[in-house]
């Protein structure tokens, strides 16, 4: 089970090949950012697709430093688009970690325009 927490901005194109989302797999997403949701073209060896998806670029990254209690008590794969849920979560982090959640997450949090991934 490996964690990672990103903070990323919101983009209304692609910026780097691997930093998007399904649209329909982050419903939580679409009440501030479904005007930045575009369709992506998909092809694989056996067939091809088309989704919408959102594009985001990275602005911080966490791979550890939290509590057991966050993997409790927070839902696995899910996107926080509000800065209060993303304060809640402070309370969360080992003690080592808060300065630095504070500093790359928090202050960096910008409502309507980023939103934090949570997945492991």
């Amino acid at each position: 089970m490996g964690l990672d927490l990103f903070l990323v901005k919101i983009e209304d194109k692609e910026i780097k090949e691997t930093d998007w989302l399904i649209a329909s797999e982050n419903p939580e997403l679409e009440g501030k950012f479904s005007a930045f949701k575009r369709t992506r073209h998909f092809q694989h060896s056996d067939h091809e697709y088309y989704d919408e998806v959102y594009f985001y670029s990275e602005i911080s990254y966490q791979r550890k430093g939290v509590t057991k209690e966050f993997f409790k008590k927070v839902q696995n794969d899910k996107c926080l688009v509000n800065k209060k849920d993303v304060e809640n979560l402070i309370g969360l982090m080992d003690k080592n970690s808060r300065d630095g959640f504070k500093r790359d997450f928090l202050d960096k949090f910008v409502d309507e325009q980023t939103f934090l991934i949570i997945s492991w």
